[in-house]
């Protein structure tokens, strides 16, 4: 959770320093906000499927089948309702 903290506080500060030195649409900063999660999402899904919750001597409760994170588990539930598809493509 402090790490999750962090790294929303670089985020809005790194945002802040972009809006007040240069002059961007609002739509166009969405986009680019959207991108920008879209590929820290792809970088930090990938690695986190190899991470052993054994090795990190953490509680198992937060672990799904072993891992960190679980994306093949993420996208069958995705794919499987359509009413959540539609919430996260819409």
């Amino acid at each position: 959770m402090v790490v999750s903290l962090i790294l929303n506080a670089v985020y809005f500060i790194s945002e802040e320093h972009v809006i007040k030195e240069y002059y961007i649409e609002p739509l166009k900063l969405i986009g680019i906000e959207g991108i920008i999660g879209l590929i820290m999402a792809i970088l930090l899904m990938v690695p986190l499927n190899f991470v052993s919750c054994d090795n990190l001597h953490i509680d198992i409760t937060i672990c799904d089948d072993d891992k960190l994170e679980n994306t093949f588990d993420y996208f069958s539930t995705l794919f499987s309702n359509s009413q959540i598809a539609l919430l996260v493509i819409g």
